[in-house]
């Protein structure tokens, strides 16, 4: 009679995190203050606070936004406070910086809100491949679990780098 295959990893009790399931990914939606320029470059009060008046809840709402301008122009603050306010009315959270920088920004908010409690003194081994915001947001995950865990890994069940080992006392 065959012995049955036993999963060596789970019986280990190491809990695999993958950030892509323990994070939500957040929904961000641009809003380029370039297609407000006169001839690519100019930005004029009146004309600009049309155009921001005529923004729709359904492009903002509940949604992370990423607020640049794409053009090599000079916005001036009044603009960006003002495109802020709007989509602030509107349900949305502004933040200025272009789509990937704004949802490096909302996993990194993410990782600070999360409940970290199930990992408290156990073997946490960060799954490999991470595409989850990138270099910031594994530093923001060590600085977060390291002082509540037993120990943390990063990779793969055959392939993992050891981060972190608590001190036996």
């Amino acid at each position: 009679m065959e012995e049955p295959i036993l999963n060596r990893v789970e019986a280990s009790g190491i809990i695999q995190l993958e950030l892509e399931k323990w994070l939500e990914a957040p929904e961000v939606v641009a809003c380029d203050l370039a297609t407000e320029l006169i001839d690519g470059f100019v930005l004029m009060e009146k004309p600009f606070r049309e155009a921001v008046a005529g923004w729709k809840s359904a492009d903002f709402e509940d949604k992370n936004v990423a607020l640049f301008c794409s053009a090599d122009a000079i916005v001036p603050d009044w603009a960006w406070m003002v495109a802020a306010s709007r989509i602030v009315e509107l349900g949305g959270r502004p933040v200025v910086g272009d789509l990937e920088t704004v949802r490096q920004r909302c996993f990194l908010r993410a990782v600070e809100a999360a409940d970290v409690s199930e990992f408290e003194g156990a073997r946490v081994m960060l799954r490999g491949c991470a595409s989850v915001g990138g270099t910031p947001v594994l530093v923001a995950v060590v600085e977060r679990l390291q002082p509540i865990v037993r120990s943390l890994m990063y990779g793969e069940a055959c392939s993992a780098v050891p981060v972190y080992k608590k001190p036996r006392r």
